[in-house]
C-alpha cells in the first residue's frame, strides 16, 4: 500500500504502519493466504485507529 499512497502523493499520512500515520484496516476471521474467500469473513474495521460500524 505504501506505493500507491506515494504514488498519489499521500504517503506522508497513509501507505504504512507508522506513529502519526492514518490507521485504516481490517480484521480478518480467517486467513486470506489459505483462502481468498476468507477476505469476506470480517471480525472488525478500524478508521483513523477507531472500532467503525
Amino acid at each position: 500500500t505504501l506505493n500507491g499512497a506515494r504514488s498519489m502523493g499521500i504517503d506522508k499520512h497513509y501507505g504504512s504502519i507508522e506513529a502519526d500515520k492514518v490507521a485504516n484496516f481490517v480484521v480478518l476471521n480467517a486467513n486470506p493466504e489459505k483462502d481468498i474467500v476468507n477476505t469476506k469473513e470480517i471480525y472488525m474495521v478500524f478508521k483513523d485507529g477507531k472500532p467503525w460500524q
